[in-house]
């Protein structure tokens, strides 16, 4: 999950970029040429000149330290912010999971236990009271709690639905809700 997941992809993408700018850093310390050619017409000789104009910048005292050690420092940034935003995923994984877990044996209760007990006592009632040995409340009462639990088991089934989408989709839900804070 933590291999393929876009916000890793990125962080990691980020730290090759600040990888490259230190390298780049690096390199401008060593000595640059620089090669100058220009023609022209001189209106005192009444001549076409030409002139060559070569330098070489070598860094004596200034051999570009500062550039180099922020550039360290960015890649060391990057590097540490790939660590932390796997933590961060692992984090919601694992929030995500526990979810997940939970409404799977809430699920499960449900469908094994509760919703057979509960239909089993309505028809029960329902019985008797054909029978007339049960009074109508009585019923109306088994039937109630019979329908609350069926609407209780269909919330867990949304709930665990939930949390399997969001750990198939790699954690990313929720990217057509407006940002926090936004008017």
């Amino acid at each position: 999950l933590l291999q393929v997941s876009p916000e890793v992809q990125v962080a990691r993408v980020e730290s090759t970029r600040d990888y490259i700018g230190l390298k780049r850093a690096q390199c401008e310390s060593l000595p640059t040429f620089q090669a100058r050619v220009s023609d022209g017409y001189c209106f005192e000789t009444r001549n076409d000149v030409a002139s060559v104009q070569i330098s070489v910048r070598l860094p004596l005292c200034d051999k570009n330290q500062g550039n180099i050690q922020a550039a360290r420092a960015q890649v060391a940034y990057a590097q540490q912010n790939v660590c932390r935003v796997e933590l961060s995923l692992r984090q919601r994984l694992a929030r995500t999971y526990a979810r997940y877990r939970t409404a799977l044996a809430t699920v499960e209760e449900y469908r094994d236990h509760s919703l057979p007990d509960a239909k089993e006592a309505y028809e029960l009632y329902l019985d008797s009271f054909r029978n007339r040995t049960a009074a109508w409340p009585q019923v109306l009462v088994a039937q109630r709690t019979y329908f609350q639990i069926s609407v209780d088991y269909v919330e867990a089934l949304e709930q665990l639905r939930l949390s399997e989408t969001a750990i198939l989709g790699l954690l990313l839900v929720d990217g057509l809700d407006e940002p926090p804070g936004s008017p």
